[in-house]
């Protein structure tokens, strides 16, 4: 069924397909059928970007084109690696703040650009103290 419902309809703005036994085979027979299609229209896939801030300085999240907002796919106030923002405090490799999602796309979301500052009080706490934090936002632009 998937392959003759992307042969009629792939690429195109719109598409009709026959639900019948003649284009789709009759599995079975004298048992009333009905075709369920689920489908979404895809321009292009839009640019993930992402934005890394070190603890104390503010993330700056902006989509330049005039009409698109911000979509943020995911945000970790913490540290889940050695190499973003260098410090001799690079203790805890598994810090995560489990509000950092909520709170930048609380911020950021449906906008077209916003601040978010990399501090522990706007994420509800210090997630691992004695470590050196910093925020990374995975968002894209979309209309």
């Amino acid at each position: 069924s998937l392959m003759e419902v992307r042969v009629a309809c792939e690429g195109r703005r719109a598409c009709t397909i026959n639900a019948s036994s003649d284009v789709f085979g009759d599995p079975c027979y004298g048992t009333y059928k009905y075709l369920f299609v689920l489908y979404f229209c895809r321009t292009s896939r839009p640019t993930v970007r992402v934005q890394r801030t070190c603890e104390g300085h503010n993330a700056v999240m902006s989509c330049t084109n005039g009409h698109q907002m911000i979509n943020v796919r995911y945000a970790n106030y913490g540290r889940t690696a050695f190499h973003p923002c260098v410090h001799a405090a690079r203790h805890d490799l598994s810090c995560r703040a489990s509000t950092s999602t909520s709170v930048v796309s609380s911020r950021c979301q449906n906008k077209m650009s916003c601040v978010v500052p990399a501090v522990p009080s706007v994420f509800g706490g210090d997630p691992c103290y004695g470590t050196y934090k910093y925020l990374t936002v995975e968002y894209v632009c979309t209309d």
